[in-house]
């Protein structure tokens, strides 16, 4: 969606909201790889508008689940949007849009600390696994990642299912002095093996911020919960050769490209002995 598209949509959503009132300062957001977000102003109030676009094509339930999923983390003490309201503007979109509760804070560049940053992310995540996923039918997020796994590597058993946010990076966090004060985008989340959340978080984190969390944010991860730690090598690795193959989507630069993939590289290694050494238990 274009800048002036976006700014015509957004006065048009804010018109439905209140009639009497005009969206000012509106600003685009990232909103990950598919939705269209931005902020704006009405009258004295800070809000939020998403729309899944095309995701809704492919999954009419993604913007219900994401909500319901903005709920669950509420309830578990995890900072998230809530939803203001859905609005219909069936001229100009395809699918409804989501008027979400507006949420200062920073974008992860602004991390000074990353060891803190990924205990930060490492206890949201054990927060998060800690109760039973609520009643949603959820898609197995174990089924997505199982399709990455190489012929010789076979998809675990997963003890318990938890709720996931599946794309818990730095990335979809809000910031303030190296501290999470938000937790965004959650159109990817569903119901799976908790170590799959864990396994995105630390392999980002290392690949993309500082190599020595990937063996830090686990212990802390088990400082925090009672979920068992014995198949997070196998989703690493799922989430490691995923992470290979999206790289140049990522719109690094060469030299952080670069760092990146020798980094996903290593962690590969490390995790194939990992395995090699469950296999042989």
């Amino acid at each position: 969606m274009m800048h002036s598209d976006l700014e015509t949509v957004v006065r048009a959503v804010a018109k439905k909201l209140n009639p009497e009132k005009e969206a000012t300062d509106i600003q685009a957001l990232s909103g990950g790889f598919a939705a269209t977000v931005a902020s704006f102003r009405l009258g004295e109030e800070t809000l939020v508008f998403k729309y899944h676009g095309e995701c809704e094509h492919e999954d009419p339930c993604v913007a219900h689940k994401e909500v319901a999923l903005f709920e669950f983390a509420s309830q578990v003490g995890i900072p998230s949007p809530h939803m203001v309201q859905s609005v219909s503007v069936p001229e100009l979109l395809d699918y409804d849009a989501l008027i979400l509760s507006y949420m200062p804070g920073e974008g992860c560049r602004t991390i000074t600390n990353y060891s803190q940053a990924g205990d930060q992310v490492a206890i949201v995540l054990a927060k998060l696994h800690s109760q039973k996923p609520p009643n949603y039918p959820f898609p197995d997020i174990n089924n997505y990642w199982s399709q990455y796994l190489p012929d010789d590597v076979s998809a675990p058993k997963s003890k318990n299912m938890c709720a996931l946010h599946a794309d818990l990076w730095f990335g979809n966090c809000l910031w303030s002095n190296s501290e999470v004060v938000g937790v965004l985008d959650w159109e990817d989340g569903g119901v799976g093996d908790p170590m799959i959340d864990l396994a995105k978080a630390t392999v980002e984190a290392s690949a993309f911020f500082a190599p020595h969390l990937f063996d830090i944010m686990p212990q802390v991860y088990a400082k925090h919960s009672t979920h068992s730690l014995e198949n997070l090598p196998i989703w690493q690795l799922a989430v490691i050769i995923k992470t290979k193959q999206s790289l140049p989507n990522y719109g690094f630069d060469a030299k952080k490209e670069k760092i990146a993939w020798d980094q996903l590289e290593q962690d590969e290694i490390t995790v194939r002995k990992r395995i090699d050494g469950l296999t042989q238990c």
